[in-house]
């Protein structure tokens, strides 16, 4: 419930700048001890993305903590595009052009307009958790979100279903050309030292 207090009074530029070093440091952390890295995304909020100097404080952390930009994955989400699309595509083909991975993050929440995608510039597509549970509950539905897969692939991003919980749910969206998928079926969300407890050998 603070996100909305943090944007309204811009105080979300620093929570963000504050995740995005932390996670620069654990990746840092993480290949000086020898241990697998893997990307991470960190969100970036609208407001940022109207910061001219957004690419440079990202690059500026990369470098400093010598983290390749492919492992520093920027969510952004759909509604950002709302207003002063231009902008913020022209923002976001900045950060793509520098090297950095976009996410199009809650897609099908609500804001969604497919033509939309056209202009659009996004590495990967995050299909909304809400939008691909209501939509696999029937046939229409999974006509709907196979569609919507496959146009997306064409348009040439890759996709990820977010809210995934059970093997069937895994399975259809297999089928239907899904890329990626992230929810509790992989793992739930936990501490550091449990993940590197757990998955050490993978």
């Amino acid at each position: 419930y603070f996100i909305p207090v943090f944007e309204h009074n811009n105080f979300i530029q620093e929570v963000d700048r504050y995740v995005w070093e932390a996670v620069c440091k654990r990746l840092y952390e993480w290949k000086n001890l020898g241990r697998r890295v893997i990307p991470i995304s960190v969100n970036v909020s609208r407001i940022n993305l109207y910061n001219p100097y957004l690419c440079e404080i990202l690059e500026m952390l990369c470098e400093r903590y010598q983290v390749d930009k492919k492992l520093l994955q920027l969510e952004i989400t759909e509604s950002a595009f709302i207003e002063d699309t231009q902008m913020i595509v022209d923002a976001v083909k900045r950060l793509q052009r520098a090297g950095f991975e976009i996410l199009l993050d809650d897609f099908g929440s609500g804001y969604s307009v497919m033509n939309m995608l056209v202009n659009m510039s996004a590495n990967t597509i995050k299909i909304d958790r809400a939008f691909m549970l209501n939509s696999i509950k029937t046939k229409a539905g999974c006509t709907l979100l196979e569609r919507i897969i496959g146009i997306v692939h064409e348009l040439g991003y890759s996709v990820l279903c977010e809210g995934i919980e059970t093997q069937e749910q895994l399975d259809l969206l297999r089928k239907m050309g899904c890329d990626e998928g992230q929810g509790y079926l992989f793992a739930k969300p936990m501490p550091i030292k449990e993940y590197f407890n757990k998955y050490r050998n993978r």
